[in-house]
């Protein structure tokens, strides 16, 4: 298998089993919703980076619609620091 910086485990009811795939850096979604694929309407995107620095530690970022919604630090001695961004409104 693969090594990626970024896994996504996409469970979804219309399969029988969980779907799964790598990210290298970055991926965007475009989420549309309506009644089917020719009458749907752009609802939200969302976006997951990865970046990786010199000293060994990696920065995670999520965004919805173009805002950072939550960051995390990957730390050389292999520890995680969550951070959720504040957001003044979210609707």
């Amino acid at each position: 298998m693969r090594q990626y910086p970024i896994w996504k485990k996409i469970s979804n009811d219309s399969y029988a089993t969980d779907k799964s795939h790598g990210v290298r850096d970055k991926e965007v979604t475009h989420i549309s919703v309506g009644t089917s694929s020719k009458n749907s309407h752009y609802f939200l995107s969302t976006e997951i980076e990865c970046h990786s620095y010199k000293n060994g530690t990696k920065d995670y970022l999520y965004f919805i619609d173009g805002v950072l919604i939550k960051r995390a630090v990957l730390n050389t001695d292999g520890t995680l620091e969550v951070k959720k961004e504040r957001i003044k409104e979210l609707l």
